[in-house]
């Protein structure tokens, strides 16, 4: 299941100084442990938000590993993949 997580708030960590690599290592080992992967994240224009896409076991697991990290996930929708195979 790849599950995608609306993040709000999230922008200032980023902004301190040494801090993001630290964290994002941190946020990266918590998630492993619930079987959640980070995949890749998009800005809204007025960068206020965040949409994230995560691959994980379950739409449980996703929100599990954004509480045990403080992240807000606002909405978790499950996403499919789609490719030139679907067409087939």
């Amino acid at each position: 299941m790849a599950g995608v997580a609306g993040l709000a708030g999230v922008a200032g960590l980023a902004g301190v100084a040494g801090l993001a690599g630290v964290a994002s290592v941190a946020v990266a080992d918590a998630h492993a442990g619930l079987g959640v992967t980070w995949l890749q994240s998009y800005w809204s224009e007025d960068k206020t938000t965040t949409f994230s896409i995560y691959d994980g076991p379950s739409e449980a697991a996703i929100e599990q590993a954004a509480q045990v990290t403080g992240m807000p996930a606002d909405t978790i929708n499950e996403i499919r993949v789609l490719d030139s195979s679907f067409y087939r």
